[in-house]
């Protein structure tokens, strides 16, 4: 049987606002729109390249095979000097010397961006164990020795300084400054 009676129940509004019987208060006014010639955000920045993973002496032993030995010496990680390498830097480095080699051996300086390796500073290697050091987190200054002439191989004053810079834009080491002169 249904019933023609009215409900006594009132339905409910389709907002989810509550009733209420106190007087309303006005809404609030709806954000306000940028002006139209407003810069756009900036993108967010991209984030850290990642870490290696590898020590110093890992990093130099996985990438020997790469350095290049234009007169057929044999670069060792044996000795190879790894305080300089940093799996996080944007630059790093590894000064390697060769198997067997006395004072004037020739000696690489293999580069590393984030741990991964770039390649060598320059072209060929060069005698005397360089002297190189942190600038900033993305540039190195290296040092070359060289004995001027009538020196000896102990007493070497010969020096010309360069700087090795990772150029984020360009996504390479820049170099600027001296090796040591053709002997």
């Amino acid at each position: 049987m249904t019933s023609s009676a009215p409900s006594s129940s009132a339905s409910a509004p389709d907002s989810a606002a509550p009733i209420s019987s106190a007087p309303s208060s006005p809404a609030p006014a709806p954000p306000i729109a940028p002006p139209t010639s407003a810069p756009s955000p900036s993108p967010a920045p991209s984030p850290a390249p990642a870490c290696s993973g590898l020590s110093g002496p890992e990093a130099a032993q996985k990438w020997l095979a790469e350095v290049p030995d234009p007169k057929g010496w044999q670069f060792d990680t044996q000795y190879a000097d790894t305080n300089g390498y940093d799996q996080c830097a944007p630059l790093s480095w590894v000064i390697l010397p060769i198997s067997h080699g006395t004072s004037s051996s020739p000696y690489h300086i293999m580069l590393f961006h984030h741990g991964q390796y770039i390649g060598t500073a320059t072209k060929q290697p060069y005698g005397y164990a360089p002297t190189v050091s942190r600038t900033s987190p993305e540039s190195i200054a290296v040092t070359y020795h060289w004995p001027q002439p009538g020196e000896t191989n102990v007493n070497k004053t010969g020096e010309t300084h360069a700087q090795f810079t990772w150029d984020e834009g360009a996504q390479h080491v820049v170099m600027d400054g001296d090796v040591p002169p053709e002997r």
